[in-house]
C-alpha cells in the first residue's frame, strides 16, 4: 500500500466514517502535513508512513537537519504555536500497527492502522482503526490553521476538475 492510498483512505474515514470533519485537506500548513482534518472545533494531523524506516526516520528529524516538527509539537514557541494541529497521528499500514506502537510510546501521539482492502467509493466502507487514540498537543483552536486547511481543499478541488477536463 502507497502512501496515495493510504491518505485516500484517511480522508473516506475522516469524512464518511467520523461523522462532522468536514474540512478536510492533504499536504497543508506550515509543515506540509499529509493529511488536516477538521470540524471547526478541533484540527487533526494525520502523518503517513509506508515503512519502519520511514516511521523510525521521522522521529530521528531534528533542527539542525531544517525539520522541526517533532521538536516544535513537544515544546512550541508562541511563533509555531499557531501551526500545531489539536491532535496528531501516524497512519500506517497494519503490518506496521505493532511498530508505531512502540515508536509513539510515552508521547501524546496517535496511532491509526489503514487496512490494506481494495477501496470503494461506498460511504458504509471503513479503511481506518484506531488503534491508540492521539492526546492533546495543542489545546487551542487555530483558526489560521483551519483557515489553510479550507483553502487547500478549494485548490485541490479545483486542480482535479482542471486534470478531469471539467
Amino acid at each position: 500500500m502507497n502512501s496515495s492510498e493510504i491518505k485516500t483512505k484517511l480522508l473516506h474515514y475522516w469524512r464518511f466514517t467520523r461523522n462532522g470533519y468536514d474540512y478536510l485537506a492533504t499536504e497543508v500548513g506550515k509543515f506540509n502535513s499529509d493529511v488536516l482534518v477538521s470540524n471547526g472545533k478541533e484540527i487533526i494531523e494525520c502523518e503517513v508512513k509506508c515503512s519502519r524506516a520511514d516511521l523510525r526516520n521521522d522521529f530521528k528529524k531534528t533542527a539542525r537537519s531544517g525539520t522541526l516538527k517533532h521538536s516544535v509539537y513537544k515544546k512550541p514557541s508562541t511563533y509555531y504555536s499557531q501551526w500545531l494541529p489539536n491532535r496528531f497521528y501516524f497512519a500506517v499500514g497494519k503490518e506496521l500497527g505493532e511498530y508505531a506502537l512502540e515508536m509513539v510510546s510515552g508521547t501524546p501521539y496517535g496511532v491509526i492502522e489503514v487496512s490494506s482492502n481494495p477501496f470503494s467509493n461506498r460511504k458504509r466502507d471503513s479503511y481506518c482503526l484506531i488503534v491508540k487514540k492521539a492526546g492533546i498537543i495543542q489545546p487551542i483552536f487555530r483558526k489560521k490553521l483551519y483557515r489553510q486547511i479550507i483553502m487547500r481543499e478549494s485548490s485541490e478541488l479545483i486542480r482535479l476538475r482542471i486534470k478531469l477536463g471539467q
